[in-house]
């Protein structure tokens, strides 16, 4: 039998992080760059003008260069921008947990 890691796919992680998300009391919009690539995937609101960026991968795959590039602006700029790519990285973003 595989391990559980080797079978879980990025639509798990985002919904674990969505999960994680509303139950913190955070809104979600999934983003797409119009005529543009490398959108982070999910940006999600929170109180005071909380924002987290996040960039979801399945276990073990990285972000492709456009991402790579467009989330380095981001954080050059101050935004909190995070690469989950587990389930358990997709239930910490939420408990205070920075991750990058």
């Amino acid at each position: 039998m595989k391990p559980r890691f080797l079978t879980v796919g990025e639509s798990e992680v985002v919904k674990t992080t969505k999960a994680a998300a509303e139950k913190a009391g955070f809104i979600h919009r999934k983003v797409v760059y119009q005529g543009r690539r490398g959108a982070p995937d999910d940006w999600f609101f929170g109180f005071n003008g909380r924002l987290i960026i996040i960039e979801h991968k399945r276990p073990g795959k990285k972000p492709d260069l456009h991402q790579e590039r467009e989330i380095a602006r981001l954080r050059e700029r101050g935004f909190d921008v995070r690469l989950v790519d587990s389930l358990e990285k997709a239930r910490r973003v939420f408990r205070g947990e920075h991750l990058l």
